[in-house]
């Protein structure tokens, strides 16, 4: 490689870009200073108003699971006892049958 390679090379590089040097055209109001723009700041009112959000999508959420497994609880307890009586008449009519 000669000097002549490697100042082509050199010429490929691009300048870096600084983020918050954007032209006037380019900039959004952030309330008079700061770095830059302030879009990626919420409001505490803002954040508690979606906090209460999620919290509410979260306990209608775990509120519909516990509904469910309530739901599955009783339909085994009502299924067991079906098949208990069922069972134990099965057998009390069996027994009387067969001790006559």
């Amino acid at each position: 490689m000669g000097n002549a390679d490697k100042k082509s090379n050199v010429s490929q590089f691009h300048t870096p870009v600084n983020p918050y040097s954007a032209s006037s055209s380019q900039k959004r109001d952030n309330g008079g200073g700061g770095d830059g723009p302030m879009d990626k700041y919420v409001t505490k009112k803002h954040l508690r108003h979606k906090l209460s959000q999620l919290e509410s999508n979260l306990d209608k959420s775990i509120d519909s699971k516990i509904d469910r497994a309530a739901l599955k609880a009783i339909k085994w307890t009502v299924g067991t006892a079906i098949a208990i009586v069922a069972a134990t008449s099965g057998i009390v009519i069996f027994v009387l049958t067969h001790l006559k």
